[in-house]
């Protein structure tokens, strides 16, 4: 064992470990009030194979060359810490209080990088890591390999690189970028920006208005609690808002929207897309594209767009209003009618339930379900713009 105040300890041979002042087994320790400047280069073997406690004015820097072997833990407490490694730490690696920085470089941890208290910043190696940020306003990189990243309490910057990774926001107004591979992203507490990049990602926004981008490929994204922005970029999506409030884009690609709960904006973007509304007053936008488009429950507006669309209109005891339907024999558009039974099946029963209101036509099914169809009149409906069932 070494014991040191202010050392520079450059290492090429091999430390052990005794029993030191903690009662743990530890290769080099740093007393309050020093510092330590450490290159390794060989081996250092211990329980606990690093431990220096600060008092909030010492520097740390300790740098594992890639020959470097650290079998055991490593703690760095209460003071400004910059760890390197490019060789292989054994153990778990903590950084405990104030603001530090991790390069990995290299180099591989087998156990758990806690950044601890403090404004501190990670950026991970080749491996799979596993980073917990703590509290403070974290920044955090993945790099290559299967990463798992939690950001901790504090508005967090955290970045998966390469490979497919787990990134958890935690509390805070956090970032969480995906990047490449297909990663799993889940913002947690506040206001989050969730990026999935390219893959095929999974975006949770957790509670708080959110904005979850899911970039290219096939995503699923669920905007949970909070007034969320959802845009689900290129690629085939599954996008549900979740409660509250929420816009979502489907983007490019075939998508399948779902409003849920809360008063929502659903865009389809270019291709054959199906839009939900859910359980309460929803805007659809079809898009370009031959969509399918079911407003759900209360009132909901409904475009279209261009397209062959299928709107569906169930018997729930609300007012609809289709904004742009495409009326007439082989115009294209389609209205489903779902639950009315034998009281509507027939084209003419629908025709003797309209009436012409202004440029528009309202036809009352009864029992508070009425569909109106904007800028066009009874004279215009066919036979072929109604399916039943």
């Amino acid at each position: 064992m070494t014991e040191t105040h202010n050392s520079s300890i450059m290492n090429s041979g091999t430390i052990e470990a005794i029993t030191g002042p903690s009662g743990h087994s530890i290769a080099i320790f740093v007393s309050y009030s020093g510092s330590l400047n450490l290159t390794n280069s060989g081996v250092i073997s211990g329980g606990r194979a690093i431990e220096a406690v600060g008092f909030y004015t010492e520097y740390h820097d300790i740098a594992n060359l890639t020959a470097g072997i650290v079998r055991g833990n490593i703690l760095l407490e209460n003071s400004h810490d910059i760890l390197t490694n490019d060789g292989l730490i054994i153990g778990d690696v903590s950084l405990r209080a104030w603001d530090d920085i991790y390069n990995g470089g290299n180099g591989r941890i087998v156990g758990k990088l806690d950044l601890g208290d403090g404004d501190d910043a990670a950026a991970s190696g080749l491996a799979d890591d596993l980073v917990y940020g703590g509290r403070g306003r974290d920044s955090i990189r993945g790099n290559l390999g299967y990463d798992i990243l939690f950001g901790g309490v504090g508005d967090d910057w955290i970045d998966g690189g390469d490979q497919s990774d787990q990134l958890n926001g935690e509390g805070g107004a956090d970032t969480l970028l995906g990047q490449a591979a297909n990663d799993t992203l889940t913002g947690a507490g506040q206001t989050d920006l969730l990026n999935g990049g390219s893959g095929s990602d999974i975006l949770y926004g957790g509670d708080d208005n959110d904005s979850l981008f899911g970039d290219t490929q096939r995503d699923q994204i669920f905007g949970d609690a909070g007034d969320d922005v959802i845009d689900g970029g290129t690629g085939d999506d599954t996008v549900d808002g979740g409660t509250q409030r929420d816009r979502a884009f489907g983007g490019s690609g075939f998508d399948a929207m779902a409003g849920a709960a809360g008063n929502d904006t659903l865009q389809g973007g270019n291709d054959a897309d199906t839009l939900s509304g859910g359980g309460n007053y929803d805007v659809l936008e079809g898009g370009d594209g031959d969509d399918v488009l079911d407003g759900g429950d209360l009132n909901d507006v409904i475009f279209g767009n261009a397209g062959n669309d299928r709107i569906i209109f169930r018997k729930t005891g609300d007012t609809d209003t289709i904004r742009d339907f495409a009326a007439g024999a082989g115009a294209g558009d389609v209205i489903r009618l779902v639950g009315f039974g034998a009281a509507f099946d027939t084209f003419a029963e629908v025709l003797a339930a309209a009436t012409d209101n202004g440029q528009h036509t309202t036809i009352d099914f009864g029992g508070g379900d009425v569909l109106i169809l904007r800028g066009v009149l009874k004279s215009q409906l066919a036979a072929d713009d109604f399916v039943f069932g």
